[in-house]
């Protein structure tokens, strides 16, 4: 993000070595880190609306980069203000002072202004932390010269990801956007949640973007995860339409990058487990053409 001769025309070198040091203990803290790792998959899945099915830029998404806060770092592009995320899973957390060995608020001072003198970029700072108590007090004794760039986020933690699921509403919902289902069960939810954070995890997350974690994923479990194109962009071949059409009863609609079929006269209904853009689905089209169904029952076993 930033070269040396950035740093070194930017920084003293007292600020240039607590920032190396800086940087090597967060690499070393980074693995197995849960709650940052919870909360990088929550800001990713928000980002996929931004990117899915339109014709935007890359997203970068960074963690653990040579930056005095570093946790995650979301980079619209040039003209887009740069997000920084300190991320603290800790009963008790102060701003710090120049001279402690917490420096939240000095992080956040050296780091708005580096931004602005190496990158001409403005930025945003915020703490992240899994205590209200904490949240509520970081937030009143905010010092003054932060308040225009700096925030204080709330978010809840969990040991596990299945459990935050079920007490975190906002990234249940995120999370169910990237499903490959409109109303997706808990244990979809979970596996898709899962799958992200491994996606995540084993990314190279100092040159990686939303698309690259979101497509890894995808790649891991391609009938869990939906398409990343709009659905406007995908249509059946016209004879298979026009043979569906023609079985009684039978309804079936394209959302996701999915087929999701109903049949309620016998109470029934699915999704074909393979995204319209896979060889699989080509094949159920052939097969459809060839055998061409005239009933459910002719139709059920190519599903």
């Amino acid at each position: 993000m930033y070269s040396d001769s950035q740093l070194a025309a930017n920084l003293d070198e007292e600020n240039i070595n607590y920032l190396r040091n800086k940087h090597r203990g967060g690499e070393v803290n980074q693995k197995g880190n849960s709650y940052e790792n919870f909360f990088a998959i929550y800001q990713i899945a928000l980002l996929a609306k931004e990117i899915i099915g339109q014709e935007v830029g890359e997203i970068g998404v960074f963690s653990q980069i040579m930056a005095f806060v570093d946790d995650l770092i979301i980079d619209r592009g040039v003209g887009s203000d740069l997000q920084h995320f300190q991320i603290k899973e800790s009963k008790s957390l102060s701003w710090g002072t120049d001279n402690s060995n917490i420096k939240i608020a000095f992080d956040f001072r050296l780091q708005f202004q580096l931004n602005i003198n190496a990158l001409n970029r403005l930025s945003t700072m915020s703490i992240v932390v899994s205590s209200e108590d904490v949240a509520k007090k970081l937030i009143a004794k905010m010092p003054m010269d932060i308040r225009a760039y700096s925030s204080v986020v709330f978010f809840l933690y969990r040991k596990t990801i299945d459990e935050l699921l079920t007490v975190n509403n906002e990234l249940r919902e995120a999370i169910s956007y990237l499903t490959a289902f409109e109303n997706p069960t808990q244990d979809k939810i979970e596996c898709v949640a899962t799958v992200l954070i491994g996606a995540w995890v084993s990314s190279n997350t100092s040159q990686t973007t939303v698309r690259g974690v979101l497509e890894k994923a995808q790649n891991c479990q391609p009938s869990f995860i939906r398409s990343f194109k709009s659905d406007d962009s995908f249509a059946l071949e016209p004879k298979v339409v026009l043979i569906l059409q023609g079985i009684h009863g039978f309804t079936y609609s394209i959302s996701r990058g999915f087929f999701h079929w109903e049949y309620p006269i016998a109470g029934m209904d699915g999704t074909y487990p393979y995204s319209l853009e896979s060889e699989e689905f080509q094949r159920l089209q052939n097969r459809i053409l060839k055998i061409t169904p005239t009933t459910f029952e002719d139709l059920e076993n190519l599903l």
